[in-house]
C-alpha cells in the first residue's frame, strides 16, 4: 500500500502558517493603534483615581445605600468611550471624557439569581487632561435589554468625584426608573474603593456575601 509522502502537505502547511502569522501581526498592529488613539484622545485614562491604570479601565467596589437604609453591594468598571457625550450635561461645563462600562448590583435578599448586571455610561467633567484629579464624574446605571420593544427599563444616576483613591458618589435626588423586578433605587450614595477584576456578576456578588 502506498503511503502519501508528508512532503506533499508541506506547501499547504506553510501557507496556513504564513496566513496565521499575518493575521496575528494585523491583530497586534490594530490593537496597538487602537491603544495609542485611546491614549491620545483620553490621556487621563492612564491615571484614573490617583493610580496608574495602563488598561485604561477603573474597577470599583462599595456598598450602595438607599434613603430607606437598604444596602446593596455594588461593583463597576468603566473606560473611555468613543461617544461624543454619553449623557446630557448636568454637572458643570461641557463633558471632556465620555465613559462606558458595566456594573453589578448585588441583591442577595432577592435571591442569588436576581443580581443585576447593568450597563454604565457617563461623562467626566473638569480636571486635568492627564489624570482625574479635581474631576467630577456622572454615570447612569441601567437595565439591559437584548430586544427593545419599547418597554421601560430601570435605571439610576450617580454623580461624584475622587477623594484620594476612593470615588464618592450620590444620586443628587435625580429621578430614577423602576426595574422590571420592581426594584427602585432612590436617593442612593456609595463610596467605591479601587477593586480587582471580576469576571461575572455572580462571581463579584459571591465575594460580597
Amino acid at each position: 500500500m502506498l503511503v502519501p509522502s508528508l512532503t506533499l502537505y508541506t506547501p499547504k502547511m506553510r501557507l496556513l502558517r504564513g496566513c496565521l502569522v499575518r493575521l496575528l501581526w494585523i491583530a497586534l498592529l490594530g490593537g496597538t493603534l487602537a491603544y495609542a488613539i485611546a491614549i491620545l484622545t483620553a490621556p487621563w485614562a492612564l491615571n484614573i483615581g490617583g493610580g496608574f491604570t495602563p488598561l485604561l479601565t477603573w474597577f470599583g467596589a462599595g456598598t450602595l445605600v438607599t434613603k430607606e437604609g437598604t444596602s446593596y453591594p455594588l461593583f463597576l468598571y468603566f473606560h473611555p468611550s468613543s461617544n461624543i457625550a454619553a449623557l446630557n450635561p448636568q454637572v458643570g461645563p461641557r463633558p471632556r471624557g465620555p465613559v462606558t462600562g458595566f456594573a453589578c448590583l448585588c441583591t442577595p435578599q432577592r435571591g442569588a439569581n436576581q443580581n443585576e448586571l447593568l450597563l454604565l455610561r457617563g461623562d467626566l467633567y473638569g480636571g486635568g487632561w492627564f489624570n482625574t484629579e479635581n474631576s467630577r464624574i456622572q454615570v447612569r446605571l441601567g437595565e439591559r435589554s437584548f430586544v427593545n420593544l419599547g418597554q421601560r427599563l430601570g435605571f439610576f444616576n450617580l454623580t461624584g468625584n475622587w477623594q484620594g483613591r476612593d470615588l464618592v458618589m450620590a444620586d443628587r435626588e435625580v429621578y430614577s426608573g423602576v426595574f422590571r423586578s420592581g426594584l427602585r433605587i432612590d436617593h442612593a450614595s456609595v463610596t467605591l474603593h479601587p477593586s480587582g477584576f471580576w469576571l461575572t456578576c455572580s462571581s463579584a456578588c459571591s465575594t460580597a456575601n
